[in-house]
């Protein structure tokens, strides 16, 4: 198999996986920070990664009891939609106005008190 991708390959693999490494935390950072402009919990990122939980539940369960595989890929496959869903709800709330004045989570960054940051 490493004979098919080559050298250059494996090289280019390694690039692009210790730039996604390096970038993990602060996407993280700014997803959390857009979440909390609009007065919501850092928490709401985990959202799209909780129906895979059921995913993997029902693939175990496939495994366990064949008789049920149609049934845990159809749950699987709902699973996987909600998870779609969830995907682009957090889109919505990125593309959402700040709330306005201070929320929970502190100032309002583009408050008064910010008015020559955003002339």
């Amino acid at each position: 198999a490493l004979a098919t991708i080559g050298v250059a390959g494996i090289v280019i693999f390694g690039l692009l996986l210790l730039w996604g490494l390096a970038i993990l935390i602060p996407n993280i950072a700014v997803a959390v920070r857009r979440l909390h402009d609009t007065n919501r919990s850092g928490w709401w990122l985990l959202a799209p990664l909780a129906p895979y939980a059921v995913g993997l539940v029902m693939a175990i369960m496939a495994t366990a009891v064949p008789d049920m595989a149609i049934l845990a890929g159809f749950i699987s496959l709902l699973a996987m939609l909600a998870a779609l869903g969830l995907a682009i709800m957090l889109l919505v709330f990125y593309c959402l106005e700040g709330t306005r004045g201070p929320n929970r989570f502190g100032p309002d960054p583009k408050g008064p008190a910010h008015e020559e940051t955003f002339r």
